[in-house]
């Protein structure tokens, strides 16, 4: 989302929930790919020319959607996770692909973002449950993707 009012001209979003590349497309991807569907490494480099992407992003925590991330970013590039992995999770690499393309892989815990930055529709993708009604939040957990606290309306 904070990428639309960046000055990037090709923006990517890869999910495998339609409901939420259509959000992705309404808050300004250019492009989406359900890696259910298609081969999103392929993909990404087709849409950059080859090059692959300049910055990249992963929420999930998922190793096979991190290594993913990693085969595509451009040379140069910054590859970063928001996304947790489980404790213990290893992902290895080989380290002279890293030497000879230069990507910076980091982690990011709350980084150095502005959510009051004009620009970001926080509210689009925010989802919240009363807390007494645990079926329906079970439910909606199937086209929201992520739980991010049961928080209960007053």
């Amino acid at each position: 989302m904070a990428a639309s009012i960046s000055p990037a001209s090709v923006i990517i979003a890869v999910d495998v929930v339609d409901s939420r590349l259509d959000l992705a497309k309404e808050l300004g991807a250019t492009h989406v790919i359900n890696p259910l569907k298609i081969d999103a490494v392929h993909e990404i480099r087709k849409l950059t020319g080859g090059y692959g992407a300049d910055r990249a992003l992963d929420a999930t925590g998922n190793v096979g959607v991190i290594k993913d991330m990693l085969a595509c970013a451009a040379p140069n590039s910054i590859a970063a996770t928001v996304g947790a992995t489980a404790k213990g999770v290893v992902i290895e690499i080989e380290p002279l692909v890293w030497l000879q393309r230069g990507v910076s892989y980091r982690g990011v815990h709350q980084g150095s973002s502005n959510p009051q930055k004009e620009g970001l529709h926080l509210r689009k993708i925010g989802w919240h449950q009363k807390s007494n009604d645990l079926d329906s939040f079970f439910r909606g957990l199937s086209t929201c993707g992520k739980v991010d606290g049961c928080r209960s309306r007053s």
